[in-house]
């Protein structure tokens, strides 16, 4: 009888380890939705394409011989979905599932909404005012090493 009850209580045991696993799986699946929803409003996808088109030109202008019609093909292999699935694990690791349901709801407010619009321009013009910061670095660092005889 002690035998029959100790396997009963493993059994029942293993059962809400169980169920708690798979609802933790669940809730796993549910956060990574409401992220992707959430990047999705943000216009992640946008704000990606945008950069990478940045970065075509100036790839364009590194290499004068590539035809046009390379970058147009690979434009367009580009999915901006898959931006969205690689920046899905940091918003897990780094928010809680409150604070994405959170964003999501700010995203869908009119003020959101207009973020969301203004964000791959706000993006770019950082990114270009990043790129001009980055080459005047550039010129002052060799500029310092020629005056301090490094060159």
């Amino acid at each position: 009888m002690k035998t029959i009850m100790v396997k009963t209580v493993l059994v029942a045991c293993l059962m809400v380890g169980s169920i708690a696993h798979a609802a933790e799986e669940a809730s796993k699946g549910d956060v990574r939705e409401d992220v992707r929803q959430l990047l999705t409003l943000m216009g992640a996808g946008e704000i990606g394409m945008k950069a990478m088109e940045q970065m075509i030109d100036s790839f364009r202008q590194s290499l004068p011989w590539v035809p046009q019609e390379f970058w147009n093909d690979f434009i367009q292999g580009v999915d901006p979905a898959d931006l969205i699935e690689l920046s899905i694990d940091p918003y897990v690791r780094h928010l809680s599932h409150e604070d994405i349901r959170d964003l999501i709801a700010f995203y869908q407010t009119p003020l959101g909404k207009r973020l969301a619009r203004a964000m791959p321009a706000i993006t770019h013009e950082g990114m270009l005012a990043g790129q001009e910061w980055g080459q005047q670095l550039a010129e002052d660092v060799l500029e310092r090493l020629q005056e301090e005889g490094y060159q």
